[in-house]
Order: structure tokens, then sequence, then C-alpha cells
């Protein structure tokens, strides 16, 4: 880092006090950061680095904490005071990550940050707002709700194998390259609506809990949920699918709406829908590949297809 001796100084004492074993040194470091980010934007990538690493080292019971599961096994294995003051820091160390995103509250904002999150235990997570240039958060478990509504990406969102064990909320969302979570696990609601994603969309072998909502959201660079399954109503109502677009050996238990949606080119082969499948104004272009589907309540792809 080409940064003065005394900002050098400070940085590395506040990182090192990340690793202390007394709870009050280490908030006072993640505050040490925060400050030093603030008034100095040299600083602000390292500061977002070194408290993502912290937060992906495990804090004791972070599950536990996150889940309110302060049991008797819990309590033989950590003190419950201990355990609550860690969880608050990791807390406090969350809240720096997102709290500097948002252009909304320019004095605190800290533009240009990538946030690299992946296999990190994150909970209650609020982006909704953010802009930031990289988003990375595969195999990373989000306890609680994750919130990301009218975020911009200025590149790619990787969410590859993540787990979200509360709501997903991606609504409005803007991604102007890659916009992936190939296997990523919802436990419950996922809504995506009204978002756009310039590159392509992965959501190959990903699984549904609940339902999942796509409802007019624009795929400019293909999108692939070859392999998902969704164990709740899905919906692409007037969803724009451009590019090649991969729905092959899904799965879908429950209703699917393709109201209005509209496909260049769109491969369903050896999908299984289980429910009633709408598809009223839907347009699956000139190159639809249906062979090998199944429907539990009957094909209404006939009329449509070539």
């Amino acid at each position: 880092m080409e940064f003065g001796w005394a900002g050098r100084k400070l940085f590395k004492a506040a990182a090192k006090g990340l690793g202390a074993s007394d709870v009050g040194e280490r908030r006072g470091a993640v505050s040490a950061l925060e400050d030093l980010g603030q008034g100095d934007p040299r600083f602000r990538q390292h500061v977002v680095d070194v408290l993502a690493d912290y937060l992906r080292s495990s804090g004791p019971g972070v599950r536990e904490m996150s889940n309110k599961l302060i049991d008797l096994s819990v309590a033989e294995r950590f003190d419950p005071v201990e355990l609550r003051l860690d969880y608050e820091v990791r807390a406090a160390a969350q809240g720096v990550l997102t709290r500097h995103v948002r252009p909304r509250d320019p004095a605190r904002f800290w533009p240009g940050l990538s946030l690299h999150l992946q296999f990190t235990d994150l909970v209650d997570v609020d982006l909704s707002g953010c802009h930031v240039d990289y988003l990375l958060a595969d195999r990373t478990v989000v306890h609680g709700y994750f919130r990301c509504d009218d975020a911009v990406f200025d590149h790619c969102a990787y969410f590859d194998g993540a787990v979200f064990e509360g709501e997903a909320r991606f609504e409005r969302v803007t991604v102007k390259d890659a916009f992936d979570f190939a296997d990523a696990a919802f436990a419950a609601r996922a809504d995506f609506t009204g978002s756009e994603v310039g590159g392509h969309a992965d959501f190959s072998e990903a699984g549904f809990g609940s339902s999942a909502t796509f409802d007019d959201v624009v795929f400019a660079g293909g999108s692939w949920f070859n392999e998902a399954k969704a164990a709740g109503p899905v919906s692409f109502a007037r969803t724009s699918f451009r590019g090649e677009t991969e729905l092959s050996d899904a799965e879908f238990s429950g209703p699917v709406s393709f109201a209005g949606a509209v496909f260049d080119a769109v491969d369903v082969s050896d999908a299984r829908f289980a429910g009633p499948v709408v598809v009223e104004g839907a347009d699956f272009g000139r190159a639809a590949d249906f062979r090998g589907v199944r429907f539990d309540h009957g094909d209404p792809f006939i009329a449509q297809r070539p």
C-alpha cells in the first residue's frame, strides 16, 4: 500500500486487533478501521477486505446466535456472555460493509467497492440500494433475510452454492455482467421482480424451497435454469429471455407462469411440471425444444410448438 507511515501503522494495528482475545479490543478495531476508511478513501477497499476476512473466520456459535438457539449444548461449548459479545462484534463488522455502499447517503458512501464474501456466514443482510463493482458470495450462508432491492452491480454478482435460510429479495436489481446462483439454495421466498441482467444469469441446479418470482425480469445475455428444482410456485410473467435459455431437466413441483414471457430460444427438454402451467401471451420463439417434457396437469404448450 502506497500510503503514509501513520496511516499504515493505524491500519496494521486495527487489523491486528481483530484477532485479539479481548472482545472490547475487537470491537474497537472494527470502529478504528471504519474511521480510517471514512477519513482516507485510499484505505477503503483494504478496510472492507480485512473485515470480510474477519467475518469469514468462523466466530464461535454464529449459527446458534443467529437462530437464537442458546441451549445447554451451546452453553457447554461457549461462555454465553462471550458468545453474545462476539456476535455483536461480527454484526458491527458486517454493518461497516453494508453501511458504506449506498449512494443515497453521500456522506458515508464509499464508491467503487467490491465485496468479497465467499465462504462466509452472514446474518440478516441488508444491501438494498447498494452500488458496488463486484459482489462475490459463493458458498456463503445467510442466516435470516437477505435484502438487495434496487442494488446496482457495475460488473458481476456471484452467489454460486450460496444458502439463503430466510427471505431473499433481489427486486429491481441491475447487474451489468453475470448474475450467478448455480447450485444455490433458497429455503424461503425468493423475489427477483423487475431486475435487469446484462450478462448471463445462471440458476442451474438451484433449489427453491418456497415461491420464486422472476416477473418483468430482463435476461439480456442468456439464462440457465437447467436441473433447477422448485418446490413452490414459480412465476416468469412478462419476463424477457434474450439469447439462449436453458430449462432442461428442471423440476417444478408447484404452479408455473410464463404469462407474457418472451424467449429468443429455449430448451425445455426433459423438464417436469407437476403443477399447472400458464402460457397465455407467451412467445417461445422459433427454436423451442420440448422433447421429453412431462406435464402432470396436461400439456399447455401444444399451440406454442413450431
